[in-house]
């Protein structure tokens, strides 16, 4: 009897220690920066580990491939918001939950991320984010990330971060279940309902009146007088007027 007791304590003390273990990541060298391999809702990335940054954000090029390819759903983008990028500037972007960012094998999970509303912004991964996994340790002479006491993380259990946002009262010319963006500086919002079986997409201010005819197939929020939509499988972007400006590239 003794030596079962006395067993099952040191199996379970072998067990802690293996979960224990540090993780270490090799970060990969672009251009002089190193850069995190990552998963965001199962997708590889890879994100520039910013220790300064707050939060975790990526490009609407990257929002878009998501969107396009069922990663990210309407549901998931929250708001507008401000951040300032690299250079200083501050620029407009939108909040967006992540369902999940994995990072070997560790997992954040319903993660409020920034949108920077620029189709070449860096990915970029914030200390704060990453710290909640565990204690991390970084050679940058190696690029090599240590992660002590790793665990997994839910933000849904945080109330500091939101993850959820309240749909703007409805107007009854518009259609029962038309769903609303949020609302930019020139107070404009896409907005779309299902018809049919798919989704149409417009654009309305905050009166709820119609500015642009629900005909695109995804709509983006305005930003300098421009959006981008898709429209007969096309991305492009376009201006208050719904007249195409330009081709959008990812």
């Amino acid at each position: 009897m003794f030596s079962k007791f006395y067993f099952l304590i040191i199996s379970l003390l072998f067990c802690t220690t293996a979960i224990a273990q540090p993780v270490i990541i090799q970060m990969e060298k672009n251009r002089g920066i190193w850069e995190v391999p990552c998963k965001l809702n199962g997708i590889p990335m890879k994100f520039i580990f910013d220790t300064g940054a707050s939060q975790v954000s990526i490009s609407m090029t990257e929002a878009l491939f998501l969107l396009k390819n069922g990663h990210l759903n309407k549901e998931d983008i929250l708001g507008t918001n401000y951040s300032s990028i690299a250079n200083g500037d501050i620029v407009q972007g939108s909040s967006i939950l992540i369902r999940e960012l994995d990072v070997a094998n560790l997992k954040l999970y319903n993660v409020r991320a920034n949108i920077i509303h620029t189709e070449n912004a860096p990915l970029l991964l914030g200390g704060s984010a990453l710290e909640k996994l565990g204690t991390y340790q970084i050679d940058p002479n190696k690029g090599v990330l240590t992660i002590l006491n790793g665990n997994n993380y839910d933000f849904s259990t945080n109330q500091s971060q939101e993850t959820s946002r309240n749909l703007p009262s409805q107007n009854q010319k518009l259609p029962n279940n038309l769903k609303i963006g949020p609302y930019s500086d020139e107070g404009v919002a896409y907005a779309w309902y299902e018809i049919d079986g798919r989704e149409v997409y417009g654009y309305i201010d905050k009166n709820k009146n119609i500015l642009l005819p629900f005909e695109y197939e995804f709509a983006f929020t305005f930003f300098d007088g421009q959006a981008v939509v898709k429209k007969n499988g096309r991305v492009f972007k376009i201006n208050r007027q719904g007249q195409k400006v330009s081709d959008f590239e990812p």
